[in-house]
């Protein structure tokens, strides 16, 4: 029976049908991540890492929503989830981290859609791991750029109310669920 992801040396009974074993009893996503999902997470490791909150924050469409501990918290703007990020910061430097490194076990793109799971390491200095935990994400790839002023008013529901946030600049993937195991 292979080892579980979650927590290496505990027997995994279901093994992921796309994720290969690795060799410290984790899994391997089967087959490299879309480069430019790639590049989302290593924007969103690096912020945590330089402790950023504005570059962890611009990794995520909004609203947003962080599921943990048995409930989800949204976020409608940067600046809520921003207040989430310093707190999240208080509890790395309490714990010395310095590092998050991540593993993908598993992720699926179709058009502008993607569910990625993740494994996260986030580490203190010496290498030991303050933090170890698996996270999935649901993305959306966001519009690019646009010129036209007219377009920045919000997004609106089917009723013409508005909806949210105008739509996301810069193009690319964002996050829109973060739901930790």
């Amino acid at each position: 029976m292979d080892e579980s992801p979650e927590r290496p040396g505990a027997a995994n009974p279901y093994p992921h049908p796309y994720a290969t074993p690795a060799n410290d009893g984790g899994y391997r996503a089967s087959r490299p991540l879309e480069p430019d999902l790639l590049a989302l997470f290593e924007r969103y490791a690096g912020g945590f890492d330089d402790f950023d909150e504005e570059a962890v924050a611009n990794c995520f469409a909004y609203p947003t929503t962080i599921w943990q501990n048995g409930r989800g918290n949204v976020f409608n703007d940067a600046d809520e989830l921003i207040e989430n990020i310093e707190a999240l910061f208080d509890v790395f430097e309490g714990e010395e981290i310095v590092r998050s490194t991540f593993t993908v076990t598993d992720w699926r793109a179709s058009g502008d859609s993607a569910w990625a799971v993740l494994f996260w390491r986030q580490e203190r200095e010496d290498g030991e791991a303050a933090l170890a935990f698996e996270c999935r994400y649901a993305l959306i790839r966001a519009a690019e750029d646009r010129d036209d002023e007219d377009e920045d008013e919000g997004v609106r529901d089917a009723d013409g109310d508005e909806a949210g946030e105008p739509p996301l600049r810069g193009g690319g993937w964002r996050i829109v669920l973060a739901m930790l195991a």
